[in-house]
């Protein structure tokens, strides 16, 4: 036995932890005992880092049959490390998932190689709309070859989140810019009312249109 208040020390010293050594040190800790499981249940769940498609229907079908657990999730980061991680097989989260994630304030996709984007793959995006707490999104290392679908499906995930206070787009690359008449961005103040920080950066862009706009 040993009193919350040190429990409470070793859990965040446990936190400061590498995400991976993160999540398999506070596993361990919930089987311990009781007492134990209690005290790191919570922060287990709060960031949860994925970088295995594989994992996602486990997490999904977590989240959906266990809202207490979707309840602490604050951080979702999604990160194709591992060279068998397929974008274009991950299917959106079904909405009772989504619902369930309550306190999701941060949201992160990101890709160490560049990722074809096109228009269908923004769903697994757009399904995360429904989370009330979710206030930022980052979106990295994706590239649009097919224009305007790719970034026209972006927009309307981005649209479909008018909580976001916070949007990063960085380390992206396409093969052409078309913003007049493809992406409206004049909706962005009447969509997304609530932005406060806008980071946008690509790697590289051969063609740019309407270069005045």
């Amino acid at each position: 036995y040993l009193p919350p208040e040190i429990l409470d020390i070793i859990v965040n010293e446990i936190e400061t932890f590498l995400p991976s050594e993160r999540g398999k040190t506070l596993y361990g800790f919930t089987h311990t005992c009781w007492s134990w499981h209690e005290q790191a249940i919570k922060p287990l769940y709060r960031h949860l880092y994925i970088n295995k498609s594989d994992q996602i229907p486990l997490l999904v079908q977590t989240l959906s049959n266990n809202p207490q657990l979707a309840g602490f999730v604050g951080d979702i980061h999604v990160q194709s490390r591992d060279p068998s991680f397929q974008w274009d097989r991950i299917a959106p989260f079904p909405p009772q998932a989504s619902a369930n994630l309550k306190s999701l304030r941060t949201l992160t996709f990101a890709s160490e190689k560049l990722v074809t984007l096109q228009e269908y793959d923004c769903g697994l995006v757009r399904s995360f709309a429904p989370c009330p707490s979710l206030r930022a999104l980052t979106i990295e290392g994706f590239s649009s070859v097919s224009v305007p679908t790719g970034f026209m499906g972006l927009a309307i995930a981005i649209w479909s989140m008018p909580q976001l206070t916070h949007l990063y787009m960085v380390g992206c690359a396409s093969d052409s810019y078309r913003p007049r008449g493809h992406i409206s961005l004049v909706d962005y103040p009447e969509r997304c009312r609530d932005l406060v920080h806008i980071q946008v950066s690509f790697l590289s862009i051969i063609h740019i249109y309407d270069a005045s706009y």
